[in-house]
C-alpha cells in the first residue's frame, strides 16, 4: 500500500526506490497503482521497483533490460483490473507460467 508521504515523496523525486522485505508481491501492485496517481511513465514506474534498487544495492547485473544483465523478466496481463504475473523468466528461462510451460 502506498501513504501520502510515499507518493509525495516519489512526486517530487526524493524517492528513488520502493522496496519490500515481506509482501514483494506488493510492488507490481505499487507500480500499476502510482500510474493511476501519479505523473510517473510506465518506466519510470517499474524502475522504482527493479533498476533503482538494484543499482543502490549495486546489483549491476540487474534490474533493466540491457546486454550484459541477467535477462530476469515478468509478463503481466491485467485480469479483473488487477495485475497478475502470467510468464517470469530468471537468466532468460521460463521458470513460470500461468498455462503450460
Amino acid at each position: 500500500m502506498l501513504f501520502f508521504e510515499e507518493i509525495d515523496a516519489i512526486q517530487n523525486q526524493v524517492a528513488s526506490c520502493l522496496c519490500s522485505d515481506y509482501i514483494p508481491e506488493t510492488l507490481l501492485a505499487a507500480v500499476f497503482r502510482l500510474l493511476e496517481i501519479s505523473d510517473l511513465s510506465l518506466p519510470q514506474a517499474i524502475a522504482l521497483v527493479t533498476d533503482n534498487p538494484a543499482e543502490a544495492l549495486e546489483l549491476h547485473d540487474r534490474g533493466k533490460i540491457a546486454v550484459g544483465r541477467r535477462a530476469d523478466l515478468l509478463a503481466v496481463e491485467m485480469v479483473n483490473g488487477l495485475p497478475q504475473v502470467m510468464t517470469t523468466w530468471v537468466l532468460g528461462k521460463a521458470v513460470f507460467s500461468a498455462g503450460n510451460l
